[in-house]
């Protein structure tokens, strides 16, 4: 199972789980970031242990997520990339993506989405 998260910037406070779940996955795990700053903080990007990639001006976030082929998206926050990603996948020849959400920074949010993933993932074999 190939699990895609789209989320704003690395912050520092999820890359412990982020990195986590790349060494536990390795290639079915995938970030994409829709930006390299955050306004009001002076985060600066560090060394990201996990499979990655940041959105360059002009670029697809649809075709990004189509190349790695996910079988589970999950979108981290509301912008123009989630939302077209979102509206992307509400296609009927796109409805290939499972989508999940999370809106705050909770780690038991992303662990419960994890969770339901996992028993969606068990009840499937």
């Amino acid at each position: 199972m190939r699990i895609l998260l789209v989320t704003n910037f690395p912050a520092p406070y999820r890359l412990p789980l982020y990195d986590e779940l790349g060494t536990k996955l390795g290639e079915k795990f995938f970030v994409i970031y829709t930006d390299t700053a955050v306004e009001g903080h002076r985060w600066q990007i560090p060394h990201l242990n996990h499979p990655h990639h940041f959105i360059k001006l002009n670029e697809s976030v649809t075709l990004i997520a189509k190349k790695f082929q996910p079988d589970i998206v999950i979108l981290g926050g509301v912008n123009k990339h989630t939302l077209k990603l979102f509206l992307f996948a509400k296609r009927k020849e796109n409805r290939n993506f499972s989508f999940h959400r999370y809106v705050g920074t909770s780690f038991l949010e992303i662990e419960q989405i994890f969770t339901n993933i996992t028993e969606i993932s068990l009840q499937a074999f």
